[in-house]
């Protein structure tokens, strides 16, 4: 009797500890999910060279990149100089329209972050074309050196 009295506890225990084992019930897991939104640029050429003199036409360079935004939700790309150009220098970036959203058209680039395509979305690694143009005024100090220009997809403003 003594034994079968621990045998029944134990077994009480047993039930009671494991029962959703023993008893065959369902398991589950809680799961945090998340899709985020994808918001890149590429450029095709990281570097350009370019030679203008003062007074003359400016000289112009073909630009290559490709773009993701995915979803729905607006995003603009925006261009900026990452320091000031000397005085009377001017480098002017024209985005072609993409198969998304539109083109602002010849755009001045300044440390200032400029819009130069809206309503970009719904696409990945589209590809897209513009120019970049270095002019100089008649009063340009002659000068060298580099600029990076910085591009970025942003949401739409």
């Amino acid at each position: 009797m003594k034994y079968l009295r621990k045998f029944l506890k134990v077994m009480i225990l047993i039930i009671v500890f494991a029962g959703s084992t023993l008893a065959g019930e369902e398991q589950s897991i809680y799961m945090t999910l998340e899709i985020p939104q994808i918001n890149w640029i590429r450029i095709e050429d990281r570097e350009l060279s370019m030679i203008s003199y003062a007074g003359f036409p400016g000289v112009e360079n073909d630009l290559v990149y490709f773009v993701t935004a995915t979803g729905r939700r607006p995003r603009v790309i925006t261009a900026r100089l990452d320091r000031p150009l000397p005085k009377g220098w001017r480098i002017v970036l024209e985005m072609a329209p993409l198969d998304v959203g539109s083109s602002v058209g010849p755009s001045i680039l300044s440390v200032e972050e400029k819009v130069v395509i809206n309503n970009v979305s719904g696409i990945y690694n589209l590809r897209g074309t513009g120019k970049i143009s270095l002019e100089a005024d008649i009063d340009a100090l002659e000068s060298m050196g580099q600029v990076k220009i910085i591009f970025n997809v942003r949401e739409g403003v």
